[in-house]
């Protein structure tokens, strides 16, 4: 269906759904029914400028719901969480866990997990450690998929989506909001489409989010609670529309990279309950269900995560999410493109961060940092320029970030895309740069930072691909981070920490200053 159908024939109904299901039991999918809609183009006055909030706008006429029987398509990804059949179940420790607290999510007891872990005692366990487990979860999630990998991270599936004319379409409170963000009015499309692009997180997913919990899209007269927090995570470090969305991007992608890349495998809710993740999900379902977890008690967190929850809104606004799966969105035995150090050859520049988040720390922890030669310190523009690392066509420029696209096709969404970020002076959207072409200089423009610096990342597919991935998920196999022959390393849970290797030759991320022999990187 073309974007202009799909805007005017819009899914907005419920599911006819039955099923038998037991609290925090494997479930089996019953057959989908869809109820869709015609919507017709809201009407606006004359003259109507968008202000501090929405105007309320009356849908004319009111749509009306034809069932239409439609058995949705089944998702076929391979499982992600199937245990070794030598070593059995890992647990990756989280914040919070006790060895306890393990113990009865797995139906085994203290003295076993001691002589198994060959612990000490009970008090020596510490998060991103890996521990064997005699035994299987004894409580599961549901199994039901809600999204592909591919509507969760903003990818190919997603390249010719108009979030803006999209949330045109609508008569809610979304489709009038403006606030200030960073010293700019935005509109609601706009703040979403930045959360999406910073995060690379799937705009589809954010404006289902936004519906299914506070009405957005559809509704034009909200309550003060739906207005402050539309995610519903009750923050006032959090409320407004950019606020709200940007927790959510995070939580998102600490369920989604946390799954993939960190070996995690239950949920922890606020009340301390440990639910094992289903052995059959993907990641993307495994983020929603995440999501969910962190502002409901598991009572009320069930349902949303089941066939009649958030996936009836999904459906409602955009149809089968399955339709639109790129599977593998990451292919096995992914090989990374050439690339050599951003900077000029007779110039030594300093590790100063290990593999820490691409896009903030939920985000899959994929980029490293580097400050230019010199003496100073703190924030400054530096004359020491970034420069490309690859050839490419520059895709993005703004904000402190360049975005560089290596495949040519002028999409952030497709293929091999170098991530920079704290460069002031960017070269322009469209440029077409070579191998060392410069692309910026190092600032702390953009995101937050303290010192001058360069933070630089990688993406495939929409995907923020780790730089360095010791306890990634079974069967996934992802390329080491190396730039000019140095291989990037990295320590479990220890986000900043790291090194960096070529042939002997080792470098450690130290913040503390520029000590060549320590943290100095050269040709």
């Amino acid at each position: 269906m073309s974007m202009s159908k799909a805007i005017k024939h819009v899914w907005l109904g419920v599911m006819a759904l039955v099923l038998s299901t037991l609290a925090c039991s494997r479930q089996t999918e019953p057959p989908v029914y869809v109820v869709t809609a015609t919507l017709q183009p809201p009407t606006v006055e004359a003259g109507a400028v968008p202000g501090a909030t929405a105007t309320p706008v009356p849908l004319t006429p009111t749509p009306t719901l034809t069932l239409t029987p439609a058995p949705l398509t089944t998702p076929t990804l391979d499982p992600i969480f199937t245990p070794d059949p030598e070593t059995g179940y890992t647990y990756v420790v989280q914040y919070g866990d006790t060895l306890l607290s393990i113990c009865l999510l797995y139906d085994t007891n203290i003295p076993a997990m001691l002589e198994l872990n060959s612990l000490a005692d009970e008090f020596g366990i510490y998060a991103g450690q890996v521990l064997k487990v005699p035994g299987v979860p004894v409580v599961y999630g549901p199994a039901h998929k809600i999204i592909p990998d591919s509507e969760l991270v903003y990818g190919p599936a997603l390249r010719d989506f108009d979030a803006a004319g999209f949330v045109s379409m609508f008569p809610g409170y979304l489709r009038d909001y403006v606030e200030e963000v960073e010293g700019v009015n935005l509109t609601g499309a706009q703040i979403v489409q930045k959360v999406a692009d910073n995060f690379s997180i799937s705009p589809r997913l954010l404006l289902a989010l936004l519906e299914h919990q506070s009405g957005w899209l559809l509704t034009a007269l909200l309550d003060q609670f739906k207005i402050d927090y539309p995610m519903g995570y009750a923050d006032e470090n959090y409320a407004g529309l950019y606020g709200q969305l940007r927790w959510a991007a995070n939580q998102l992608s600490y369920g989604y990279y946390g799954v993939r890349n960190r070996g995690m495998s239950a949920l922890v809710f606020p009340d301390g309950t440990r639910l094992a993740f289903a052995p059959g999900i993907n990641a993307g379902t495994a983020a929603i269900q995440y999501f969910f977890a962190q502002i409901h008690e598991p009572a009320t967190w069930q349902p949303q995560v089941m066939p009649d929850g958030f996936f009836t809104t999904y459906v409602a606004l955009f149809g089968n999410p399955f339709v639109y799966a790129v599977d593998p969105l990451v292919p096995h035995g992914l090989e990374q493109p050439a690339l050599v150090l951003p900077w000029a050859e007779d110039e030594t520049w300093y590790y100063t961060g290990g593999p820490h988040g691409a896009w903030a720390s939920g985000s899959g922890w994929g980029a490293v940092d580097f400050a230019p030669p010199g003496e100073a310190m703190g924030c400054y523009i530096s004359e020491w320029p970034t420069r490309a690392a690859a050839p490419g066509v520059v895709v993005r420029s703004g904000d402190g970030a360049v975005l560089l696209d290596l495949d040519g096709d002028g999409c952030e969404q497709t293929g091999w895309v170098i991530f920079y970020m704290h460069l002031t002076n960017r070269v322009e959207v469209g440029t077409a740069v070579n191998t060392g072409d410069l692309v910026g200089y190092p600032s702390c423009e953009g995101g937050f930072s303290t010192a001058t610096h360069v933070h630089v990342a990688r993406k495939y597919n929409g995907e923020w691909i780790p730089a360095y991935c010791e306890n990634c998920a079974p069967g996934l196999s992802l390329p080491p981070f190396v730039m000019g022959g140095w291989t990037i390393g990295g320590f479990l849970e220890q986000e900043y920490d790291g090194y960096m290797t070529r042939g002997d030759v080792y470098r450690e991320a130290y913040d503390g200053g520029r000590v060549d022999e320590v943290s100095g990187i050269t040709w």
